[in-house]
């Protein structure tokens, strides 16, 4: 029985056709046979003594099947979904404890905690950013023998910034921020209280400021606002004065209230550097000046954070606070007597202790 080249290359057909059903984790494998066998028709048609009008169309039929096995084995490229939000939050916790048992030279056993959350959400399409920060921080040392705790840290800090593009590094800009604390902070003498400094909401800082946000650099962001709406809550009515939510009468009584309403502008600096794979330093300073009262004297809050990591989970942590408000009276740690009057406040915390990010 003889076989004309046109049949061979239908027969091939035919069986590539069947080898549709197959699952496409064998269609590798049927395309290297089937490549064999369009070989040896070719071959075989060229061969033939009606090598004219049949050798064309088997080579037709050949082309044709080959393009079908290409079709079919070739296997579609999942599309990735464009990420508009990054995410990430960094954890870190210090502990330290003090067990003395019959210590001829005397000490007192103690228990200290501090620890610092900070998280950010931002997101970025086309001109439009939205970046969010949350920092939580708390510490606080127990004397274990006077069964006494004091508080050593405290923060709660939202921030939150819309932003519109209107050239290469400069956009319109909103930006909130809320600023409090967990819980009562005290004045202490030795291990007793003299008097209460803080509470929940008392004070709590919270402005909208409106303006813009230039970046000139990856690391360095600047924010002017000159239309800035801030409101001053005390909560806790024996507060109040110390934090300037008062007014004073004309007989020069003074009347505290519960809320004080600012209007201004304001000047944010932000700076982030990475030094290396291990040590990463932020600066976030912050200006205001308050246009309905003594808009000469600025407010300053100064916040740094120096981290250096030992490894994966471990790292040296090193935070600065620093506050100048001429509304807020302080009296001199060394002479209590003397009247209360602006200071400037400063605040450190060294820790070497736990560290986990994801995200950052």
């Amino acid at each position: 029985m003889s076989y004309e080249p046109a049949s061979v290359c239908r027969l091939v057909l035919t069986i590539d056709i069947l080898g549709m059903t197959v699952k496409k984790s064998l269609l590798s494998g049927l395309s290297l046979a089937l490549a064999t066998l369009l070989v040896a028709a070719s071959a075989y048609a060229q061969e033939s003594a009606a090598a004219g009008d049949t050798l064309t169309g088997a080579n037709a039929v050949a082309a044709e099947v080959a393009n079908e096995v290409v079709a079919v084995t070739e296997v579609e490229k999942p599309v990735e979904k464009p990420k508009y939000w990054t995410k990430g939050i960094t954890t870190q916790i210090g502990f330290s404890q003090v067990g003395v048992s019959q210590w001829a030279d005397g000490a007192n056993q103690s228990l200290s905690l501090n620890s610092f959350i900070d998280a950010f959400a931002n997101y970025s399409k086309d001109k439009i950013i939205w970046e969010n920060r949350l920092q939580l921080a708390y510490g606080f040392v127990t004397d274990i023998d006077d069964r006494f705790t004091k508080k050593t840290d405290d923060k709660i800090q939202l921030d939150s910034k819309l932003g519109y593009n209107i050239s290469k590094d400069l956009y319109l800009s909103a930006q909130y921020s809320f600023k409090t604390q967990f819980s009562n902070g005290y004045k202490y003498d030795g291990n007793s209280i003299v008097n209460k400094e803080s509470a929940f909401l008392s004070p709590a800082y919270t402005n909208l400021a409106l303006g813009v946000d230039y970046k000139p650099l990856k690391w360095l962001n600047v924010n002017f606002a000159p239309v800035t709406g801030g409101i001053v809550i005390v909560n806790d009515a024996s507060l109040r004065e110390k934090y300037g939510n008062y007014r004073t009468l004309a007989d020069g009584s003074k009347v505290t209230m519960p809320v004080k309403f600012e209007l201004g502008a304001q000047l944010k600096l932000d700076i982030k550097l990475k030094i290396g794979s291990s040590l990463d330093f932020a600066s976030y300073l912050t200006l205001f000046s308050n246009y309905l009262d003594k808009p000469q004297n600025l407010r300053v809050t100064w916040d740094t954070v120096t981290d250096f990591k030992l490894n994966k989970f471990f790292s040296l942590n090193f935070r600065t606070y620093l506050i100048y408000d001429d509304k807020i009276m302080i009296a001199d740690a060394k002479n209590p007597d003397a009247p209360a009057k602006q200071r400037v406040q400063f605040k450190e915390i060294f820790s070497i202790g736990f560290t986990y990010s994801f995200g950052v």
